[in-house]
């Protein structure tokens, strides 16, 4: 068989090479669709904004944002193929969220309660959810080849807006209650969300790359 020949067979099949994307182009629109959906879900949540609650403790606030916005510049470098990203401000702003809540917890402060909500758990999971699945999707079409940094970089990711999305709903902000209701889920849903997606992206990039 010629050389001519033999590239014409072995390319013949090839798909076009996707194109990388314009990663501040790809932050700010996935910024906005995050932003997009949470108000969407929060209009229906405080039935159409009429229980809506401002956080008064605006460290802890603070920290989800600085958390949510690092994820998703991460998730972004991450879901870039052939990048790779060290994450540790991730953790680190992680933990400073949960010593602000220790510190609450030892010194307590009154807080008044404007309505009653008992959603946390329910709403978290909604939120968490339709993130949860909106990042799958990218990281599948971008074909990531840092699979466990991604799934855990879009643990926090997911983990942080629901989080942010959860504190406007609920006006409990006693430290017992957001450690144990809003904090714990959180941990438990990186969990969750880096083992379901690192296996579903194993399992999806294996068989794909196994068609060729």
């Amino acid at each position: 068989m010629k050389t001519n020949e033999l590239i014409s067979n072995l390319t013949k099949n090839l798909k076009p090479v996707q194109q990388i994307h314009n990663q501040n182009k790809s932050f700010f629109f996935l910024l906005s669709i995050v932003i997009f959906f949470s108000i969407l879900l929060i209009f229906f949540l405080s039935d159409r904004f009429q229980f809506l609650h401002m956080p008064i403790n605006k460290n802890e606030l603070g920290i989800l944002i600085l958390l949510f916005l690092f994820s998703l510049f991460y998730f972004i470098q991450i879901s870039t193929p052939t990048n790779s990203v060290l994450f540790y401000s991730l953790p680190i702003l992680a933990l400073s969220y949960f010593s602000f809540l220790v510190y609450r917890f030892f010194f307590p402060a009154n807080s008044f309660i404007e309505y009653e909500y008992h959603g946390c758990f329910k709403d978290f999971l909604l939120f968490y959810s339709s993130f949860f699945i909106l990042n799958l999707i990218i990281l599948l079409r971008r074909f990531t080849t840092e699979i466990l940094k991604a799934s855990i970089i879009s643990g926090f990711l997911e983990t942080s807006a629901s989080s942010i999305c959860l504190l406007i709903l609920c006006p409990y902000e006693d430290a017992k209650h957001l450690i144990e209701y809003h904090f714990t889920v959180m941990l438990i849903g990186i969990l969750i969300s880096t083992i379901m997606k690192y296996y579903s992206l194993k399992f999806y990039f294996r068989k794909k790359l196994s068609f060729y």
